[in-house]
Formats: structure tokens, C-alpha cells, sequence
């Protein structure tokens, strides 16, 4: 890992913040405060192109 990793990591949590978090906070500060509470555990290949949640079209939180 070099810094243009962490550079890239650290810009990716502020595209996160803006892109996601700011529209909804509510639902990110509940499972902080609440925690998890998980049905399905899916592994991922952690240099997947594609997303879980996009593949599955879940939310952070799709089992209400």
C-alpha cells in the first residue's frame, strides 16, 4: 500500500459521506447505535467489480 492507496481510500470516504451518508443519516447513525443484527453473511472477493449490495439490490439495511 503507498499513498496514493490511502489517497484514494481517504477520497472515496468523502464521495461515501456526500454521495450517501449526507442523504441519508439517520439510517447510518441507527446502525451505529444499534447495531446489527445480520440474516445473510455473503463473502465477496475483496477485488470484486462488483458490489453485493448493487448485485443484490440491497440497502445497508434491507431487512427491516
Amino acid at each position: 500500500m503507498n499513498a496514493n492507496d490511502i489517497s484514494r481510500l481517504i477520497n472515496g470516504f468523502g464521495r461515501f459521506r456526500a454521495r450517501q451518508y449526507e442523504h441519508d443519516p439517520g439510517t447510518f447513525e441507527q446502525l451505529a447505535s444499534q447495531g446489527q443484527s445480520p440474516k445473510v453473511l455473503m463473502i465477496a472477493c475483496r477485488d470484486s467489480r462488483v458490489d453485493p449490495a448493487i448485485i443484490t439490490d440491497s440497502a445497508p439495511v434491507f431487512a427491516r
